[in-house]
């Protein structure tokens, strides 16, 4: 993970958490199967609705979603057995110009509905993002961020920005990971985790 404020790295603001370059509106999203990357299986603004596809239809195999520049308002959340690349289409360092962002906790848990329609009962849904089942996941130049606040509620309540329960791998490369405590929870199902050149931050246990 990085961070600071020397000039290899972007502008850090006064709160200690990266700035974000993305514009505010969302941009394009495209989700392909990597054996055939010409035939757009969602074409949309929406990195979730690129996800519901793949759960919808039982997909398996290896699939990339590509995101662009812009601000996207939306839980997400996975369950299954496919090989999952998101991509960031922009060029700031850290992913800063693609940013999936939302508010929950611990004390909101807004993706219970999101989980259930998946048949999804059990496990942490106070995340911003979520991902179960056997499913691998490589996340490359986007920011991830959970918007919750302490003011907002308890104070001392979780808010990860990914919890990740598959039981495969994830890797994370050129990527930001932004909330207010306990950004990242991983491994509790197996599988090993690796981040490079990211930017990660909250209060504790990330």
């Amino acid at each position: 993970s990085g961070g600071g404020g020397d000039e290899s790295n972007p502008e850090v603001v006064d709160t200690g958490v990266i700035e974000l370059t993305a514009p505010a509106t969302a941009g394009s999203v495209t989700l392909v199967a990597d054996s055939d990357a010409t035939t757009k299986l969602y074409e949309g603004n929406s990195v979730q609705e690129a996800l519901e596809y793949l759960m919808d239809n039982n997909l398996s195999d290896s699939y990339t979603i590509t995101v662009g520049k812009g601000t996207y308002n939306e839980l997400v959340f996975y369950t299954g057995a496919a090989s999952i690349t998101i991509e960031g289409a922009g060029e700031a360092e850290y992913g800063t110009d693609v940013v999936i962002t939302y508010e929950n906790s611990g004390t909101i848990n807004a993706m219970t509905d999101l989980a259930k329609e998946h048949g999804v009962t059990s496990g942490y849904v106070r995340g911003s993002a979520r991902f179960d089942g056997t499913c691998s996941l490589v996340l490359k130049n986007i920011t991830f961020q959970n918007t919750y606040k302490r003011t907002a509620g308890a104070k001392d309540t979780q808010a990860e920005t990914i919890v990740f329960s598959s039981t495969g791998n994830m890797i994370a490369h050129n990527s930001s990971f932004i909330s207010h405590q306990d950004t990242l929870y991983l491994g509790n199902k197996g599988g090993r985790m690796w981040f490079y050149n990211s930017y990660i931050t909250g209060d504790v246990d990330f």
